[in-house]
C-alpha cells in the first residue's frame, strides 16, 4: 500500500512539472513575441528596404508561430497516449523454477508490467508423434502486477504400437523427451557452448489488455551445454514480441 501512494505522489510531481514546463515556454515565446519580434521586424524592414507594412509582417511571423506550436503541442499529446498506453501494458514472462528440497519443478508466468492481462494463452506445441498441450488451473485466469501463475502440462505420446498415451509427470515428460532431446540431438560438435535455434524449444504466449490491444511474446527454453555438475539445468530466453 505504501509503495502504491508513492508511486501515485511521483507521477503527480512528473505530471506537474512537465505542466508547469509548457506554461513557462508558451510565457517565453509570448515574451519574444511581444518585445524582440517588433524590433526585429523593424531591423529587417530598415535593413532590407521591403516594402511591407510592419503589421503584416508582425502577422506573418505570428501564423508561422502558432503553426509551430501547434505541431509541438501534438507532438506533445502524442508522448502522453504513447505513455499512457505503456502503462497499460502488461508484460508476461515464462521462467522455469528447478526443484528444491521444499517445492517441485514448475514452469510460471508473470506479469511484470503495469496493466492487467487478460485471456491469457499458451500454444500447443505439436511433433510428429507427441503433443504438449498449455493450459492453468483457473481458465479465466487475469494477471495483475507481479501476478504469478503455474502453467500446467497436458502431455500425450504414441507409444511403441502406436496407442495415444498420456504420461504420469507431463511437466518432466515436456522436459526430458522435448527439450532435452531437441537440445542435445541438434547439437554442433564444433561449437559446443554456442547453441543454435534448432537446439532450442519455442513457447508463444499471447494475451490482451485493458484496451483490446493484442500481443504475442516469444521465447526458448532449452537445457544449459555447459552445466557445473550432472544436474539438468534450464534456461529460458526472451527474444522478440509482436503487437497483433
Amino acid at each position: 500500500m505504501k509503495q502504491k501512494i508513492i508511486n501515485i505522489i511521483d507521477k503527480l510531481q512528473n505530471n506537474y512539472f512537465d505542466f508547469l514546463k509548457f506554461i513557462l515556454t508558451i510565457v517565453f515565446w509570448v515574451l519574444i513575441l511581444f518585445f524582440v519580434l517588433p524590433l526585429l521586424a523593424k531591423l529587417f524592414i530598415s535593413f532590407f528596404k521591403v516594402d511591407t507594412q510592419f503589421n503584416d509582417f508582425i502577422l506573418l511571423i505570428t501564423a508561422a508561430f502558432i503553426i509551430f506550436y501547434t505541431r509541438e503541442t501534438q507532438k506533445m499529446k502524442e508522448e502522453m497516449v504513447k505513455q499512457t498506453k505503456l502503462e497499460q501494458k502488461p508484460i508476461v514472462d515464462f521462467f522455469y523454477r528447478p526443484a528444491t528440497p521444499k517445492h517441485k519443478e514448475y514452469l510460471r508466468l508473470r506479469n511484470s508490467g503495469k496493466g492487467v492481462a487478460y485471456n491469457i494463452e499458451v500454444e500447443t506445441i505439436k511433433e510428429s508423434d507427441r503433443s504438449f498441450e498449455f493450459y492453468f488451473k483457473d481458465p479465466n485466469l487475469i494477471l495483475t502486477l507481479n501476478d504469478e501463475q503455474t502453467l500446467l502440462i497436458n502431455a500425450k505420446y504414441k507409444n511403441e504400437q502406436g496407442v495415444e498415451t498420456w504420461p504420469n509427470d507431463p511437466l518432466n515428460y515436456f522436459l526430458t523427451e522435448c527439450v532435452t532431446k531437441r537440445t542435445w540431438e541438434n547439437k554442433d560438435e564444433n561449437n559446443k557452448k554456442i547453441l543454435s535455434e534448432k537446439q532450442k524449444t519455442k513457447l508463444v504466449i499471447s494475451y490482451g489488455n485493458a484496451v483490446n490491444q493484442k500481443f504475442k511474446r516469444f521465447f526458448y527454453i532449452y537445457e544449459q551445454i555447459v552445466k557445473a555438475d550432472n544436474k539438468k539445468e534450464y534456461e529460458v530466453e526472451f527474444y522478440k514480441e509482436e503487437i497483433i
